[in-house]
Order: structure tokens, then C-alpha cells, then sequence
């Protein structure tokens, strides 16, 4: 009798035990999701004001992928040289993020951000305005979030993408909407810049 209350009370702990370590995990599956939004907000704040101000960057508040944050320092650069080009000085800009969808993976979050960049040219009373999408991707450990993807909806990502794919040997459904961060993706972006950007648009 005594061993059979013993076997009851021990199944009911397991029970209780499981069900407070998927509740827990839950949670903080969740915490993780708030957490890398608002890491996320925050960069994609701080890459567009970059832009448009022409500051620096700084990256170092940012665990970022060393491939990744390669390929983001190089763009942000050439985009300054676009945005300077389009508007000349600009006298303030005003960045909103928000969160248009996500998906959990195995090893970390995607979202998709939806980009608001409002702009004041220096002499102007005409406000300009962009919209376009971002993905993030984050790899997290604990209490270590890193930013591990990148991808803008717009036509630079998307013409740099169809360039890695076109000289992709194999497997080209992997460069659907998504940047392969290689030292060939470099090479790529600075061919982009010194043959097309800097001649036609610069």
C-alpha cells in the first residue's frame, strides 16, 4: 500500500514538474520574442537615423554576426552616399518600426519589420516618406541574442540577391529573398557600387 501512495505521489510530481518546465518554457519562448523585437526596433532606428544624418554607424552596441554586420556596414555606407545624393542635407528624420510578422525556427526568431523613414530636406517644407520591409534573423542562448540575418525588401537586396544566386553552381531555392553572407557577397555589393551605383545614380 505504502509503495502504491509512493508511485501515485511520485507520477503526480513528474505531472506537476513537466507542466511548470512548458509553462516556463512558454514564457520564455515569449520574453525572448519581446526582447528581440525591441533589439531589433532599436538597430533598424539607429541604421536608418545613420543614413540619413550621415553619422556612424555603431555597431558595437549590436551582437551581429561578423558576416552579417560586414555586409550591413558596407551598405550603410553606400546608402548614405544615395540618400545624399536624392535629398542632399537633410534637417531631421523621424524612424518607425514596427513588427509586421514572425516565425519561431529551431535556433532562433525571424521578423519582418515594417520601415517608415520620414525626412525633412535643409531649405524645404516637403516632407518625403519610405516604406519597405526588413527581416531580422536572431540566434539566441541564455541571455545572448545575436543578430544572424539580414534581408531589405528593396531593390539593392533584391538585385544583389539575383546576382549571388545567378552565380550560385546549385541549390538556387535558397537564395529566394535571402543574402548567402560570404566574402563572394562582398565582392558582389562592391562590384554593384562601383560599376552601377556610383556611375548611373551617383
Amino acid at each position: 500500500m505504502k509503495n502504491k501512495l509512493f508511485l501515485a505521489m511520485s507520477l503526480c510530481i513528474c505531472i506537476v514538474s513537466s507542466y511548470l518546465y512548458v509553462h516556463a518554457q512558454e514564457v520564455s519562448t515569449e520574453d525572448m520574442l519581446d526582447r528581440c523585437m525591441n533589439i531589433g526596433q532599436e538597430f533598424l532606428n539607429d541604421y536608418y537615423y545613420t543614413i540619413e544624418m550621415k553619422q556612424d554607424l555603431d555597431m558595437s552596441k549590436y551582437s551581429i554576426k561578423d558576416e552579417v554586420g560586414q555586409y550591413i556596414k558596407l551598405k550603410n555606407k553606400i546608402m548614405k552616399e544615395v540618400s545624399e545624393k536624392k535629398y542632399g542635407e537633410i534637417a531631421y528624420t523621424f524612424t518607425t518600426v514596427s513588427c509586421y510578422n514572425y516565425r519561431f525556427l529551431d535556433d532562433g526568431i525571424e521578423i519582418i519589420f515594417n520601415v517608415s523613414v520620414r525626412n525633412k530636406c535643409s531649405g524645404s517644407d516637403e516632407v518625403n516618406e519610405s516604406l519597405q520591409q526588413v527581416r531580422l534573423g536572431f540566434n539566441y542562448y541564455k541571455d545572448s541574442i545575436v543578430i544572424n540575418d539580414y534581408f531589405e525588401y528593396t531593390d539593392f537586396d533584391k538585385y544583389i540577391n539575383y546576382l549571388q544566386a545567378k552565380e550560385a553552381d546549385s541549390d538556387k531555392e535558397k537564395y529566394n529573398n535571402r543574402l548567402i553572407f560570404t566574402d563572394e557577397l562582398i565582392a558582389i555589393v562592391e562590384k554593384v557600387y562601383n560599376t552601377v551605383y556610383k556611375k548611373v545614380i551617383l
